[in-house]
C-alpha cells in the first residue's frame, strides 16, 4: 500500500469563512515544528528506536602524534584535514547507516506520517494568510520544501502543454484573492435572510388569527350598525302608524301583529330537532343550542356507514362475477 502525496489535487478555497490570518512566517515555522515533534513522540512511544540505533559506540579520537624524526607535525595535520565536502560526505553516509540500521515497520510508519502531515498543510495552506498574504505566495519555511500553488488559469495552460487537460464540466474556474468586504457583504446577506425568514415564519403564524380577528370585528360592526338601522326604521313606521291612527295600511306599509309569545323558543326547538336527525344520519352525537352535546348514542348503523357497507357487497359481487 503506497502513500497517497495529495488526496486533492485541485483544492478549493472556501470564499464563506473568513482565512486564519497569522503575524509573521515564524507563527507557521512554529505550528509546523510542534506538529513535527508531537508526531515523533507519538512515533517513538508507539515504535521505539532500535537498540543498535541507541547504542552506537563513538568513535574513539585519534592520539596525539609525535614526531621522531625532527617534522613539524602540524604540516601533516593542515593537509589531513578534511574538507566541507568531504565532511557532508561523511554526514550523508551517517545518515545512509542509521537508515538502514532502522526498524523497516518504523520506517514505513514514519513515511506514513510525513506525508499526511505535508498534506494536512496542503489543505490548509489555501485558508492561510501571512501578515494579510497568501501562504502560497511566500517562500518556503525553514520545514517545507515548497508551497501548493492556487489553482489559476495560467497552471491550468502549463498542465495542458504536458499532456491532455481534464475537463470539468466544460467550465475553466478562475479564483480571485480574498477579499473581506465581499466577505462582510455575504454574511449582512445571510443574516438578512434569517431576519426575514424569521418574519414570515412569524406571519405564518399569526396572520390567519389577526385576519380571523378583523374579520370577526368587521362583520359584528356591520351587522350591529344593520340592526341599529333596522330597528330605527321600525321604531319610525310605527310611530306614523300610530298617529296615522288605527288604519291597517299607512301609505305602502303594511302593519302586522305582533309575534306570539314563545314563537322564537319553537323555531329553535324544531332547529335542534333538525340538527340532531342530520347528525344521527351522518353519525354524528347532536348538539343542543347552547352547544352542549345531547350525548344520547344513535341506534342502529349510520347513513354514511349503511351506504359504505352497499359499496363493499356491490365490489364483492362484481369480483365474483
Amino acid at each position: 500500500m503506497e502513500s497517497e502525496p495529495t488526496l486533492h489535487p485541485h483544492l478549493l478555497p472556501d470564499t464563506h469563512h473568513r482565512k486564519i490570518e497569522l503575524q509573521s512566517t515564524q507563527d507557521l515555522t512554529y505550528l509546523q515544528s510542534n506538529l513535527i515533534a508531537s508526531a515523533r513522540q507519538k512515533l517513538d512511544l508507539h515504535f521505539p528506536p532500535s537498540a543498535t540505533q541507541q547504542q552506537q559506540p563513538k568513535k574513539a579520537q585519534p592520539a596525539t602524534v609525535i614526531s621522531l624524526d625532527g617534522v613539524n607535525p602540524t604540516a601533516q595535520d593542515s593537509h589531513s584535514q578534511p574538507t566541507t565536502q568531504q565532511r557532508q560526505q561523511v554526514s550523508s553516509n551517517a545518515g545512509e547507516i542509521e537508515d538502514r540500521e532502522e526498524d523497516p515497520m518504523r520506517a514505513a510508519v514514519r513515511a506514513y506520517v510525513d506525508a499526511f502531515i505535508s498534506r494536512i498543510y496542503t489543505s490548509a495552506s489555501h485558508s492561510l494568510t501571512v501578515n494579510g498574504l497568501d501562504v502560497t505566495s511566500l517562500p518556503p519555511t525553514s520545514l517545507t520544501t515548497k508551497h501548493p500553488a492556487p489553482v489559476s488559469a495560467s497552471s491550468d495552460a502549463r498542465g495542458s502543454s504536458s499532456g491532455a487537460k481534464e475537463e470539468k464540466e466544460g467550465v475553466d474556474f478562475i479564483y480571485e484573492g480574498h477579499d473581506t468586504r465581499l466577505q462582510q457583504k455575504v454574511a449582512d446577506m445571510y443574516a438578512e435572510l434569517e431576519s426575514l425568514t424569521v418574519q414570515v415564519g412569524q406571519l405564518r403564524r399569526e396572520a390567519p388569527r389577526h385576519g380571523a380577528e378583523a374579520f370577526g370585528r368587521l362583520c359584528s360592526e356591520t351587522m350591529e350598525g344593520e340592526g341599529e338601522a333596522f330597528e330605527k326604521v321600525i321604531a319610525a313606521l310605527k310611530q306614523e302608524a300610530t298617529e296615522s291612527g288605527s288604519d291597517d295600511r299607512v301609505g305602502d306599509v303594511l302593519k302586522l301583529n305582533p309575534l306570539p309569545e314563545g314563537w322564537f323558543e319553537d323555531r329553535r326547538t324544531m332547529y335542534e330537532r333538525g340538527t340532531n336527525q342530520l347528525a344521527a344520519f351522518a353519525g354524528l352525537a347532536g348538539q343542543r343550542g347552547d352547544g352542549s352535546r345531547t350525548g344520547s348514542a344513535v341506534k342502529g348503523p349510520s347513513l354514511t356507514e349503511t351506504v359504505g357497507r352497499v359499496q363493499r357487497a356491490r365490489t364483492v359481487a362484481m369480483e365474483f362475477e
